[in-house]
């Protein structure tokens, strides 16, 4: 992701309620090391993507993408499609949550794991 997208004030934060159960939803069929505690002690940063809600988790090391392990979509609540995916960096430790608004518009709503519909990740095993 494009370094323009880290807001220069870089304001550090624990996960919300909301992103938490997202996170535990869109991850409860992979394969992903992921205790609660790791979870609750999580630091993030918000990403100038016009407040559709993307998210970057902060590391003490360098932190670079390596791949995208689970992907879903909903409708805002102006029926606007959002599309959300979950990347690890290169460690394997969450990189940040994207969400992409088909209409570049601001996230209204945040999604709610019930109104998720999520995909198959390519090359995922059937459990």
């Amino acid at each position: 992701m494009n370094a323009s997208l880290i807001p220069k004030s870089k304001l550090l934060r624990k996960l919300r309620e909301e992103e938490k159960r997202l996170i535990t939803a869109m991850l409860s069929e992979k394969i992903i090391d992921l205790t609660n505690a790791e979870i609750d002690s999580a630091l993030v940063i918000d990403l100038n993507d016009g407040n559709m809600g993307s998210i970057r988790f902060i590391y003490d090391t360098d932190s670079t993408y390596q791949a995208q392990i689970a992907s879903a979509e909903y409708a805002d609540s102006d029926g606007a499609i959002v599309s959300i995916a979950i990347n690890t960096n290169t460690q394997g430790n969450l990189y940040e949550i994207d969400f992409w608004k088909t209409d570049f518009s601001a996230l209204l709503k945040y999604p709610t794991p019930e109104k998720l519909i999520r995909h198959k990740e390519q090359g995922a095993s059937s459990q």
